[in-house]
């Protein structure tokens, strides 16, 4: 795992290390988390968002999961609900 100095990312990650080797990346001013190369989540602020897909879009949005937005000034969204 790269460096990290967040307490948040580093229990979070910890929380999940039996599903394999999680590797952390800082991107877009937060942090991408890989799985055994997958990228399935980012953590921002001390929020996790997880990927969705067809199969977990409608239950991540029935359950009022937020969506990722960059912060880079234009508004866009990404496929990872808090």
């Amino acid at each position: 795992m790269a460096s990290v100095d967040n307490e948040f990312v580093l229990t979070f990650t910890e929380l999940l290390a039996p599903l394999g080797n999680i590797r952390v990346n800082r991107m877009f001013g937060a942090f991408g988390l890989y799985c055994d190369g997958v990228f399935f989540a980012i953590i921002d602020d001390e929020v996790a968002y997880l990927k969705g897909d067809a199969q977990t879009l409608d239950a991540y949005e029935e359950m009022g999961m937020e969506p990722f937005v960059v912060p880079s000034g234009r508004a866009q969204t990404l496929s990872y609900y808090a």
